[in-house]
């Protein structure tokens, strides 16, 4: 449960009172800021207001201050948001990406920068951290806390990082390779160098300060804490009640709109013969690009999207995951799935497939009798079912009798997505007139940055399996649009985020279990 409690950390990033005096001084390449409720081109000198952001992108960068003394550099393809805490300090809300702070404040005030995964909070220093929970302190320290508002001291020239179990981990020095790494990827900012630590006196005040309001902030993140276990509760409610999992993974990045994107996935065990896999995709702002022209509008705003796997074998699985290899080997056609539920919804909208087990002989989705055993699936959009025996080039009446495609069966195109039209279908409700829709649908497959990948990007990389699809994701989008123009989704679209990294945990789960037993039996 601790990836939803990272969610749900990002919305209480920022609540705003009075601003600091924080401007944009710097800009290299293609930065945006959003400014006055719209997106546009960053410029130096821009002032910005509560909850604005700055957004950079492959090969850009950004610097701004606050009240004239903290500075903060924002790294190529990163997105932060701009705040204050009712308790006087400056919030930095990081989404995505990287940023380094040299802190020099003002008599009074805090200093927080806020990821998905940590806090960083701080009075006077120099550090950069990133989306993912990595930091590196380059002088002055800095309480670092994980979901659970666990801390650690993150002293000069120490690194710590968010670790799978939502905690820091315990702090180390830097190697000099790591210092010049990061000094290295800093450059060029204009003016990282030109601001001194200041003398022995002012360090020493500042950590007296700091060490001061420790246990202040330590007590507000316990807070912080409890408000997310009060939020999670309704969370689980929202998800199905969904309880203890087996697994769960997250990541950050941005989707095929540009959009940030927070992915959590679970594997959840209801029972012992129930299997749900869980994927979240979690945007606080949305806007769709409409890559394929198609003409579609949707809504702006947070969104949360999921897509829900639920299985109910006909036999009990064991505890351990490990153990599903050869349990489920060693029992052969015995063993099948008596249902099958998949649910794909953006909390307003939803697709349902459920599907039984049926035995040869039976009926099928369109009545006909069984050849083999199998599971057979009924479709539902917004609780109308679609009549599978309807055939739209059957009807003299239909208006759409054929789908479209692409790519066509044998061609392969250069980039890795594909769209659909599906053809006439009908849908029913028990009481209501039949209703007509087609499905638009798009599919991506993308990096962390939103750019389509290639074919090439798989066949010529020197990396291993893991690290590359660490770094890949899919991308579906859904329409549903009766036959006379109007939208059946009431929020647009279904738009889903998956990536594989539930699937390279477990599969790095069973070769860490196998080398255990491989070295287990060499030692024997």
């Amino acid at each position: 449960m601790r990836k939803i409690s990272l969610i749900l950390i990002a919305s209480l990033f920022i609540a705003s009172v009075s601003l600091a005096d924080t401007r944009i001084t710097f800009v290299s390449g293609s930065v945006n800021a959003f400014h006055k409720g719209q997106w546009v081109e960053a410029k130096s000198g821009m002032s910005l207001d509560a909850k604005d952001k700055v957004k950079t992108v492959s090969g850009s960068k950004a610097a701004l201050v606050v009240d004239e003394q903290t500075r903060i550099w924002v790294s190529q393809n990163s997105e932060m948001e701009v705040s204050e805490s009712s308790g006087g300090g400056n919030v930095f809300g990081l989404l995505l990406g990287k940023i380094r702070a040299k802190v020099k404040l003002l008599a009074g005030r805090k200093f927080s920068v806020k990821t998905p995964v940590a806090v960083a909070s701080v009075r006077g220093t120099d550090f950069d951290i990133d989306s993912e929970g990595k930091l590196n302190v380059f002088g002055g320290m800095v309480g670092y806390s994980g979901a659970d508002g666990q801390g650690k001291d993150v002293g000069e020239g120490q690194t710590s990082q968010v670790g799978d179990d939502g905690k820091p981990t315990e702090p180390r020095d830097m190697t000099p390779e790591e210092k010049q790494n990061a000094e290295n990827e800093w450059q060029g900012f204009g003016d990282i160098g030109d601001q001194g630590k200041g003398d022995q006196e002012d360090k020493k005040a500042e950590k007296e300060a700091f060490n001061k309001e420790m246990e202040r902030l330590r007590h507000e993140l316990l807070v912080i804490v409890e408000q997310i276990k009060n939020d999670l509760a309704q969370t689980r409610e929202l998800t199905n009640e969904i309880k203890e999992s087996d697994f769960s993974t997250g990541r950050t990045l941005r989707d095929v709109h540009g959009n940030v994107v927070r992915v959590e996935q679970h594997v959840l065990r209801p029972d012992n013969h129930t299997l749900e896999f869980l994927n979240l995709t979690k945007r606080a702002e949305y806007s769709y690009s409409d890559r394929q022209k198609w003409g579609f509008t949707v809504p702006a705003g947070s969104r949360l999207d999921m897509v829900s796997v639920k299985m109910k074998m006909n036999m009990s699985l064991p505890d351990q995951i490990t153990d599903w290899p050869s349990y489920i080997s060693s029992k052969g056609d015995d063993m099948h799935p008596d249902s099958v539920n998949v649910k794909m919804s953006n909390m307003k909208d939803e697709m349902e497939f459920t599907g039984e087990w049926r035995l040869k002989g039976q009926p099928d989705e369109k009545g006909n009798a069984l050849e083999d055993d199998r599971l057979v699936f009924d479709s539902y959009i917004n609780g109308w079912k679609v009549d599978e025996t309807y055939d739209a080039e059957l009807d003299p009446t239909a208006v759409y009798k054929e789908g479209q495609d692409y790519p066509k069966e044998g061609e392969e195109p250069e980039e890795l997505f594909f769209w659909s039209i599906s053809p006439q279908l009908k849908i029913t409700k028990d009481g209501m007139p039949d209703k007509y829709v087609r499905l638009f649908t798009e599919g991506y497959v993308i990096n962390n940055d939103g750019n389509v990948l290639r074919m090439r990007d798989f066949t010529s990389t020197s990396e291993d399996p893991f690290t590359v699809f660490k770094k890949v994701a899919g991308e579906q989008i859904i329409f549903c649009r009766e036959i006379n123009g109007t939208d059946f989704f009431v929020k647009g679209n279904l738009d889903i985020v998956t990536t594989p990294d539930m699937m390279i945990a477990v599969v790095q789960k069973l070769g860490t279990q196998i080398g255990e037993l491989s070295k287990s039996s060499s030692d024997d």
